[in-house]
């Protein structure tokens, strides 16, 4: 879960009970988005949660985990979309220190 998605759901949860939406509920929910994409996906998987920028996250969770490797996926864009935007999985790859598969989106 992104920064930006953390605070849309903090206003609305301040706007609605006057209470700030405690960080563990935020990373449970991003938990159960991840266990869903799973089920989805028809994996076996570990969900975890984890709320910041994503691919800092996951670089960071995978180097605290010893992963052997880390799974991400993608899809395609054009160079300009590329530039604009920028994209979480060539950050993973660009910034991971074990080996990064990528798992393309099927358009």
């Amino acid at each position: 879960m992104t920064q930006a998605t953390f605070r849309e759901l903090e206003e609305e949860s301040i706007k609605k009970t006057n209470k700030t939406v405690g960080l563990n509920d935020v990373r449970e929910m991003t938990e159960g988005i991840a266990a869903d994409a799973a089920d989805e996906a028809g994996v076996e998987a570990t969900p975890v949660g984890l709320v910041g920028d994503p691919a800092d996250e996951i670089v960071s969770y995978a180097s605290e985990h010893n992963a052997s490797y880390t799974v991400v996926g993608g899809r395609r864009r054009s160079a300009v979309g590329k530039a604009l935007f920028g994209s979480v999985t060539q950050s993973v790859l660009l910034d991971a220190e074990i080996p990064v598969v990528t798992v393309m989106h099927e358009s």
